[in-house]
C-alpha cells in the first residue's frame, strides 16, 4: 500500500470514529463514583447490597394470663421479612427466666421463620419482662416484647418460702414455722425428699388437714456457728408439673456484744471536723456498761450519748457513741483508734476497738479552662492510690 493513501485511509478513520470514543469515556467518568470517605473508612452498606430489610413481627407481645405454678408459659412468634433485602435479627431477654430461642439469622426477601419465648414458672409471681429483637431494619432496630401473666402459688406459704432466725447465740435453740395451705383444685399430699442434711436445722413437716394444710416446723441444732446458717428444705408434691418445691431456713449469729461500724475513713476533702455516730449493741439479756472511752489522740473527742430504750419485743439494744474527727490533714498519717471498755464479765468483749484509717482519695482534676490555643492533649488524669481492693475497702465519706 502506497504510505500516502495509508496516511489518508487512518485520518478519515479517525475523523469517523473520535467523537464516539469522546462520548465513550465520557460515560465512563460519569459511571466512575467519587467517593469523599477518607481512605481506609468502612463503606456505608455491604458491598452490592440493595434494598431495605423490613421485618413483620407476629404477634407482638406474650401474655400468658393466669397459670398455675410449675405449668409451661411458652409462646411462639412469627418474623418474616417483607423488605427487599436480607433481614438479620438476634434475640435477648431481661432475666434468666425469660428465655428465647434464637430465630434463622439472615432471612432472604419474602422469607419467614419461628422462634419461641418461655418464661420460668417455678415460683409464684406476676411475670413484668421484656425480650428484645435487634434487627438491621432502620425503622425497627430494636423491638421490645412484653412478657406478662401471673404464676400462682400451689402452696400459700404463712409468713413466706423462708424462715429468718435472728439475735441467736451459738447455744440458741428455737423453732419456726411455715404454714403450707393448698390453692390447688386437688389435693396435695405432702412429703419431705428422703436424705437430706439439715445442717444446723432439725426438720419436720406436719400434716394438718388431710391433702389440704400442713405446716413446715424448723429447730435450730445448737451449737451453730458464728455468722450465716443455711439450708434449703426440698417437699414433694406429688405433681407430675411442679414435682418439689424448695423452702428456705437462714440463722445468723452474731457475737453477742459488737461494735458499729468498726471503721471510720476520714477523706482528703474533709478539711473540718465532722460527727459520727457508733453504736455498741448488746442482747437485752446480758446488758452492759460502758465505762470508759479512750481514742488514740487527743484530736478525737468522743461522747457517750444518752440511753435510748429499744422497742418492748427488740431482743438487741445499744449504746450510742457520738465521735468528732478532725480534718484529714490534722489526723496522723497512720490513723488512730478508739478504745471502748465495758462491764461485760466476758474478756472477749470488755474492750471494743474502733479504727480511724486517714484514706488517701483520687488527686483532684485541675478544673482550670484550657488555653484553646494549645494542641497538646490533655495528660491522663492520675488513678486511684494504692490502698484495700473494693471488696475490703471500708465504707467511704
Amino acid at each position: 500500500m502506497n504510505f500516502g493513501r495509508f496516511v489518508l485511509v487512518a485520518g478519515t478513520v479517525w475523523w469517523l470514529f473520535a467523537p464516539a470514543l469522546a462520548g465513550y469515556g465520557q460515560v465512563r467518568a460519569e459511571l466512575t463514583p467519587i467517593s469523599s470517605a477518607p481512605a481506609g473508612s468502612a463503606p456505608a452498606s455491604e458491598p452490592g447490597a440493595v434494598g431495605t430489610p423490613k421485618m413483620e413481627l407476629s404477634p407482638s407481645e406474650f401474655n400468658f394470663g393466669e397459670i398455675w405454678q410449675g405449668m409451661p408459659a411458652r409462646g411462639e412468634f412469627t418474623i418474616r421479612n417483607v423488605g427487599d433485602a436480607p433481614l438479620t435479627v438476634t434475640a435477648t431477654s431481661s432475666c434468666g427466666c425469660t428465655v428465647a430461642t434464637r430465630p434463622k439469622s439472615p432471612l432472604a426477601p419474602g422469607e419467614t421463620t419461628t422462634f419461641t419465648i418461655s418464661y420460668d414458672t417455678k415460683r409464684a409471681s406476676v411475670a413484668n419482662k421484656s425480650v428484645f429483637l435487634n434487627t438491621n431494619d432502620p425503622e425497627r432496630g430494636r423491638v421490645e416484647i412484653k412478657v406478662r401473666g401471673t404464676v400462682k402459688a400451689l402452696l400459700e406459704a404463712t409468713p413466706g418460702d423462708v424462715l429468718n432466725f435472728a439475735g441467736l447465740d451459738t447455744d440458741s435453740r428455737e423453732t419456726r414455722s411455715i404454714k403450707l395451705v393448698n390453692r390447688y383444685p386437688e389435693p396435695l399430699h405432702l412429703k419431705l425428699r428422703p436424705d437430706q442434711n439439715f445442717g444446723a436445722f432439725e426438720v419436720e413437716l406436719k400434716e394438718v388437714v388431710p391433702g389440704q394444710e400442713y405446716e413446715l416446723v424448723a429447730t435450730t441444732r445448737p451449737p451453730l456457728r458464728k455468722g450465716a446458717n443455711m439450708a434449703a428444705v426440698v417437699v414433694e408434691t406429688g405433681l407430675k408439673e411442679v414435682s418439689e418445691l424448695t423452702y428456705s431456713l437462714s440463722a445468723f449469729v452474731q457475737p453477742r456484744v459488737m461494735v458499729s461500724p468498726a471503721f471510720l475513713t476520714v477523706m482528703p476533702q474533709v478539711d473540718k471536723p465532722k460527727d459520727y455516730t457508733i453504736a455498741v449493741q448488746y442482747r437485752v439479756s446480758n446488758p452492759l456498761q460502758i465505762k470508759e472511752i479512750k481514742p488514740s489522740t487527743d484530736l478525737i473527742k468522743c461522747e457517750l450519748l444518752p440511753p435510748n430504750p429499744p422497742p418492748a419485743d427488740s431482743r438487741v439494744a445499744s449504746h450510742q457513741i457520738r465521735v468528732t474527727l478532725p480534718p484529714y490533714q490534722d489526723l496522723p498519717p497512720d490513723g488512730a483508734v478508739i478504745e471502748i471498755l465495758t462491764d461485760d464479765p466476758d474478756p472477749e468483749f470488755q474492750k471494743l476497738t474502733v479504727q480511724v484509717i486517714r484514706q488517701s482519695g483520687r488527686k483532684p482534676r485541675d478544673t482550670a479552662v484550657p488555653d484553646k490555643s494549645s494542641l497538646a492533649p490533655a495528660a491522663p488524669s492520675e488513678g486511684p492510690a494504692a490502698g484495700p481492693s473494693p471488696a475490703s475497702r471500708p465504707s467511704q465519706d
